[in-house]
């Protein structure tokens, strides 16, 4: 387990020295199957996320040096690269003693983002380490409070302290919150509610908790359903518990504020002589609404995904009516803790809007549109006009 291998492999002999390695904190997210944790070895402590299920090798290991427990080289030690060890991390880039350092294993606690992609390592409630969504990208591992400068393995925090202090206490308010069932049933019934008001005749509630989503307490989490009914004679599926948990990479994308573009519920309508269509499309909204932990995205307004349940269309279009003046939508109440819940209709598109998008964006394929008010009501036909 981790990025270094247990075995130290020697050209000389067929035989594996192990090397020590022990795993002394670990926690699972609630979200995606990630999990964190504290490998100290013969050289280093170390802080990783790891990805079980990731089929990609690149994003399956991310790693942040915490400290050296030997005295720091003068440069990387190749040798230990090569042999599968853990590093050390060089002397110029080392915060403390520079012959070395423990940890108290007791007083280490790891804390979720509240994407639940992401990690901290905190020390008597120290934030000391943490491997944010960007990490992975330009040779960024993760902050440590015992680094110095851009070191290869870790970057110091001092810069980012107030930043990183802010996300640990957003998620750990937001997954202490959803712990107690109340609360958590609170929140989906808000949902539901607001479902519920926007549809004139609610018919029919559809579960569409994922079968791989894990556990938080009693049941799947986060929980999801579709309330499905009808409202000026066109039928209607919406999501209710997919906003429990906020979108990653986000602020990766954007310059707006993450807490407006980071929770969304999800929505498919159809003419009533489609209706059919609607329950192999409300299956298609709980694979979307996996998309973002599944994937480490998120989905907006533009995006679109490939798609071939409905014949002579080829992808769906997302389409937040916050972003389209005249699209109608529910109203939904503010995230506890601040935040706004984002409907994003799914609008099936032909091959040749989808190309069309591709090419010159979809917002230029909105201003195509026939008619702007009713593009996520599925009739059958194209919606837009080019």
């Amino acid at each position: 387990m981790g990025l270094f291998d247990i075995f130290k492999k020697n050209d000389d002999s067929q035989d594996n020295v192990p090397q020590e390695q022990e795993v002394i904190i670990e926690s699972e997210s609630m979200v995606c199957g990630l999990q964190a944790f504290v490998e100290k070895n013969e050289n280093a402590y170390y802080f990783y996320l790891w990805n079980p299920f990731s089929r990609e090798d690149k994003g399956k290991v991310r790693s942040c040096w915490i400290c050296n427990r030997r005295k720091a080289p003068s440069k990387v030690n190749a040798d230990d690269m090569k042999n599968g060890r853990a590093p050390r991390m060089p002397a110029e880039f080392v915060a403390h003693d520079i012959n070395g350092m423990e940890l108290d294993a007791e007083k280490l606690s790891i804390v979720w983002f509240e994407e639940g992609d992401c990690a901290a390592l905190l020390s008597g409630g120290e934030v000391i380490c943490a491997i944010p969504e960007w990490s992975g990208y330009k040779d960024f591992h993760g902050y440590s409070k015992y680094a110095k400068g851009t070191g290869p393995f870790a970057w110091e925090m001092q810069g980012a302290v107030k930043s990183l202090t802010a996300k640990v206490n957003a998620g750990r308010y937001i997954w202490e919150y959803f712990c107690t069932p109340e609360n958590m049933n609170q929140w989906m019934m808000t949902q539901c509610k607001a479902a519920m008001a926007f549809l004139e005749n609610h018919e029919l509630d559809y579960n569409i908790a994922h079968k791989e989503d894990k556990t938080l307490g009693k049941g799947t989490f986060p929980p999801k359903v579709v309330i499905s009914g009808t409202r000026n004679g066109a039928v209607y599926g919406l999501t209710a518990g997919v906003s429990l948990v906020a979108m990653p990479m986000v602020s990766m994308y954007t310059q707006e504020n993450p807490q407006n573009l980071n929770r969304m519920e999800l929505g498919f309508a159809a003419v009533e002589e489609h209706r059919p269509l609607c329950r192999l499309m409300y299956a298609n909204l709980s694979m979307y609404a996996n998309i973002p932990w599944q994937q480490m995205t998120f989905l907006g307004h533009g995006h679109t995904v490939p798609m071939q349940n409905i014949k002579d269309f080829s992808a769906v279009l997302f389409v937040n009516p916050r972003n389209v003046n005249g699209l109608e939508s529910p109203e939904y109440s503010v995230f506890p803790g601040g935040g706004v819940v984002n409907m994003l209709w799914v609008v099936p598109i032909t091959q040749q809007e989808y190309d069309f998008a591709v090419k010159n964006s979809s917002e230029e394929l909105l201003k195509k549109a026939k008619d702007i008010s009713r593009i996520h009501i599925f009739d059958g036909e194209s919606k837009f006009l080019y």
